[in-house]
C-alpha cells in the first residue's frame, strides 16, 4: 500500500510539473509571439519611414529638376527674344540705311547738272 500511495503522490506531482510546463510554454509561446509582432511592427515602421524617405527625396529632386527645367527655359527664351530684338534693330537700321541711300540718289546734295 506504501508504494501505491507513492505512486499516486508521483503521478500528482508528475501531472503538476506536466501542466505548469504546458503553462510555462503557452506563455513562452505567447511572450514570443508578441515579441516577433513588435519586431514585425518595428520592421513594418522602418520600411514605412524609408518609403516616406525616398518619397520626399524623389519628390524634392522631381522639384528641383523642375525649377532647372525652367530656369534653362526662361534663359532660352531672353536669348531668343535678345536675338530677334537684335534682327529687329538691325533690319530698322538697313531700312533707315536704303532710304537715306534712296533719297541720296533722287536729289544729290550737290545739286542737279
Amino acid at each position: 500500500m506504501g508504494d501505491e500511495l507513492d505512486n499516486r503522490a508521483f503521478d500528482r506531482v508528475w501531472e503538476q510539473e506536466k501542466a505548469a510546463a504546458a503553462k510555462n510554454r503557452a506563455a513562452r509561446l505567447k511572450t514570443q509571439k508578441a515579441k516577433n509582432f513588435d519586431l514585425l511592427f518595428k520592421h513594418m515602421n522602418e520600411d514605412a519611414l524609408a518609403a516616406m524617405h525616398r518619397s520626399a527625396i524623389e519628390s524634392l529632386t522631381a522639384q528641383l529638376l523642375g525649377i532647372a527645367e525652367l530656369k534653362q527655359n526662361k534663359e532660352t527664351a531672353e536669348r531668343e527674344h535678345d536675338e530677334r530684338a537684335k534682327l529687329h534693330n538691325v533690319s530698322l537700321f538697313i531700312g533707315q540705311l536704303a532710304a537715306l541711300a534712296e533719297r541720296q540718289t533722287k536729289t544729290p546734295d550737290w545739286g542737279e547738272w
